[in-house]
Order: structure tokens, then C-alpha cells, then sequence
């Protein structure tokens, strides 16, 4: 039988009920949102890496698709998009008032960082712990000050210049997942916010954490293409290490 954090992790739970702990909250929980098509690559990927994780943490699958294998409509129906990125910042809200000491952090794949994103993005300031954006396809001048200004710790992104297929010539045909005809995506060149004052040049310097692909990430798993984030063992040890509140020490602890 499946253990509980194994089958949430799965994303075997409603939209509603995924977010209910009952009378014994977890201290932290782990939102998924997977990319476009419904394919729960990445929940796939989490199960093998439960070890990797802090032991009083809940995984939770946020789904949002319009179904299996329908990549196009994910990445370019930006009312869904909308739509859900309300659903996701109710469910927080629903989750903070039953249980205001859960730590909420969110780790988002590729069109699925839109729907991340514009439900951050409707919180408060400092509602959730931290945002993690796999592979962003969302246009790199996105507006994400308020995003940014609804996390603690921050929002780490992880992108390549290497990303030059999914994020190259695919765009020229469904746009980003927030509807620019370009080729700039977030997860191919990071994120370039547009601050408008001092408050949001500090905001962007201290809570936007970027981490380009190196050459050397290719020999842990992480071969700078569109779904090499959560490869492993790069995924265990550049970022799930991020959710603990001292990551340096847990990424040294991971290393064989």
C-alpha cells in the first residue's frame, strides 16, 4: 500500500480536499504544479526522492490541466490559466485559516508556473514560504514584483540557455503561457523584472534567486534541455535542498 506522502505526491486528490489536514497539520507542505498536458512527470520523478525532503513535509498536486496530452491549450488558454491561478490562491487562503503555522512552499514546471504565478501573485505580502519555477515558460519580462512580494523566502528560478526546442521554435507556435508571440521565455534567459522604484529594485535583489544551467549540472542529471531540472540526481541536490531553511547544509549532507 501506498504511504500517504507517496500518494499525494501522486496527485490522487481533489482540488479541495487536497489542501485538508483535518486536526493534524503538517508543518509544511509542498504544492506540485506539473506542466502542460498532464503528464505528472515530475510527481513521478518526487516519488523517488521523498528522502530529499524535510520529514515533516506534505506533497500536493494542484491540478489544473485541461487533460492528458492537451499541451496547447494548457499553455494558451490564459482565462484557465487565470481561473485556476484564483483557485490556487483560495485554496492557500482556505489552508492559512485552518492552519496558520503551515509553511506553504510551491514548486511549478513549465506552463504550470503561469497558473503558480498568478495565484501568488492575488496574496498577501509573505503568504507562502517560497515559489520554485522549473523551466518557466512564460515570457522573461513577466510582471512578477507581486509574486515575489507574496514569498518570504524567496523565488528561485532555474532556466537554460540550452532550453532551445520547447522554448525556441514550439513558442513561435502557442506563444508563452502568458500569451507573448516571442521567443523570450523565462526558463531560456531568467526573469528581467521591470522595477518602477527603490522598494521593488530591493524586492527583485533580494527575493529573485535565479540559477542559470552550468555545464558541469550535466553530470548530475540535469542535461539543460526542458525537463532537466528535475532530473536526478539534480533535482535532489540543487533543489529540493532549497526547502529546508539552511539548503547549503543539506546540499553538502546529499553529496555521496
Amino acid at each position: 500500500m501506498l504511504s500517504r506522502r507517496i500518494f499525494l505526491s501522486l496527485g490522487l486528490t481533489a482540488v479541495c480536499s487536497q489542501f485538508s489536514f483535518g486536526t493534524s497539520a503538517k508543518k509544511k507542505l509542498l504544492i506540485l504544479i506539473e506542466g502542460a498536458g498532464d503528464f505528472q512527470a515530475v510527481a513521478k520523478v518526487l516519488e523517488k526522492s521523498l528522502n530529499h525532503l524535510p520529514p515533516n513535509m506534505e506533497l500536493h498536486r494542484f491540478h489544473w490541466s485541461h487533460g492528458y496530452l492537451r499541451i496547447v491549450a494548457d499553455q494558451t488558454d490564459l482565462a484557465h490559466i487565470s481561473e485556476n491561478g484564483e483557485k490556487l490562491a483560495s485554496s492557500i487562503r482556505m489552508v492559512q485559516k485552518r492552519n496558520p503555522d503551515t509553511e506553504i512552499n510551491i514548486i511549478a514546471h513549465s506552463a504550470g508556473t503561469s497558473v503558480a504565478l498568478a495565484g501568488v501573485s492575488l496574496l498577501n505580502e509573505n503568504s507562502i514560504e517560497r515559489l520554485i519555477l522549473l523551466a518557466p515558460s512564460v515570457s522573461k519580462d513577466y510582471p512578477i514584483i507581486p509574486a515575489i512580494s507574496a514569498v518570504k523566502d524567496g523565488v528561485h528560478v532555474f532556466y537554460s540557455h540550452k532550453d532551445t526546442f520547447i522554448l525556441g521554435p514550439i513558442l513561435k507556435f502557442t506563444k508563452t503561457a502568458d500569451l507573448r508571440k516571442c521567443q523570450n521565455a523565462a526558463g531560456r534567459y531568467g526573469f528581467t523584472p521591470a522595477t518602477r522604484n527603490r522598494d521593488e529594485e530591493l524586492l527583485v535583489a533580494t527575493k529573485l534567486k535565479q540559477y542559470a544551467w552550468k555545464t558541469d549540472d550535466a553530470s548530475i542529471g540535469n542535461d539543460g534541455g526542458h525537463y532537466g531540472a528535475y532530473g536526478q540526481p539534480y533535482l535532489d541536490l540543487k533543489v529540493l535542498p532549497l526547502l529546508f531553511n539552511n539548503p547549503q547544509a543539506k546540499i553538502t549532507s546529499a553529496i555521496p
